[in-house]
């Protein structure tokens, strides 16, 4: 399906539905809007190594290239720091007891110096060398502060790591803007950092990422940002590998993390509105292709793990009436409530970030 502006020229990736603003009914091939922005990835790491043989290849041969390549890592066991030194990207190596998903990336923000900021993730591997032409594309619409790209699961993703992969990263690019938040709920506010790119002006005006939160950084920027008037932009033609097969304990870390991100943004659920809508229509839509593809013996596998995922989000969102040792147990993020108990003992709950 061709999703080009009928403006553009033909092999132009900005989705049709950005409208005529994005390309103006110029001639200049599309990639000449990623010639024109300054763009940093960042990636943050940890034991990144079993990684690196594809990553560092596919971020070296980006086309066009960024003007810089910054890699924080959390002080990691392996040789990934000096890997991707040896590789010419720059390496900030940061205590490890200090990452947090919101924190770390504003800390990027502040050591690199770019238009566009490209956030990645280690597991996160550009399918083409085209990625950030795609990615950047639609910034030439001065209304998009965000871009971010489709993942296509890894060869060796589980049957229900593809599903989820399928149902949130779709074929068709779409532009999001603050009208679409009522007919889409809580799906306006999807994105994710594993591969995503930021209007550096827009990012700083809204104060970067919340730091306040285990997870979720990316989606509650997402909100505030619509909030604000900005719009973002799902990119299909953008493409990265990237899928977990996680098992039942770390979806209920995994799920416990954001309940717990999204009690500590009442404001997010207030906007969001139909929660736990979005979350049921994935379990029918998963259930009902298993038994249509003839895999009908994966839906009891596939019940327990929702089912998983069900009690570790309620329990989150409750995580006060639970001692602070089960917190930390529960949590993927250990490290996020050693700084939220800090927090408390210097008498505030959260660090102070206005969002709007």
């Amino acid at each position: 399906m061709p999703i080009s502006s009928p403006h553009c020229p033909p092999h132009c990736p900005v989705p049709a539905e950005v409208g005529d603003a994005l390309c103006d009914g110029r001639d200049a091939p599309a990639d000449c809007i990623a010639q024109a922005l300054s763009v940093a990835v960042v990636v943050p790491t940890l034991n990144a190594s079993p990684y690196l043989d594809r990553l560092i290849p596919a971020l070296s041969r980006l086309d066009p290239a960024p003007a810089e390549i910054l890699i924080l890592d959390s002080q990691s066991d392996d040789d990934t720091a000096q890997r991707c030194r040896a590789a010419g990207f720059r390496v900030h190596v940061i205590a490890r007891a200090a990452f947090g998903h919101g924190r770390t990336r504003n800390l990027a923000a502040r050591l690199v110096e770019a238009d566009v900021l490209i956030f990645m993730t280690q597991d996160a591997v550009p399918l083409d060398t085209r990625l950030l032409a795609h990615l950047l594309a639609p910034f030439n619409d001065p209304r998009i502060g965000h871009a971010f790209a489709r993942q296509v699961p890894h060869a060796y993703a589980t049957p229900a790591a593809a599903f989820a992969r399928s149902f949130n990263y779709p074929a068709v690019s779409r532009l999001v803007a603050w009208r679409d938040v009522p007919s889409l709920g809580i799906g306006a506010f999807f994105t994710s950092n594993a591969c995503a790119a930021y209007r550096r002006s827009t990012f700083m005006e809204l104060n970067g990422f919340p730091e306040d939160v285990p997870v979720s950084e990316d989606t509650l920027f997402a909100a505030k940002m619509l909030h604000a008037g900005h719009a973002l932009c799902y990119v299909a033609e953008a493409r990265v590998a990237h899928s977990h097969n996680y098992s039942l304990h770390q979806e209920l870390r995994r799920y416990f993390d954001i309940g717990v991100a999204h009690a500590r943004a009442p404001w997010y659920r207030a906007l969001a509105g139909n929660l736990e809508g979005r979350g049921r229509a994935f379990v029918v839509t998963e259930l009902r292709g298993l038994w249509m593809s003839g895999r009908a013996l994966l839906i009891p596998a596939a019940i327990m793990r929702n089912a998983v995922r069900w009690v570790g989000y309620r329990t989150g969102r409750h995580y006060r009436l639970l001692p602070r040792p089960l917190r930390r147990c529960l949590s993927a993020q250990p490290q996020f409530w050693a700084r939220a108990r800090g927090w408390r003992r210097a008498g505030v709950e959260r660090p102070s970030q206005p969002w709007v």
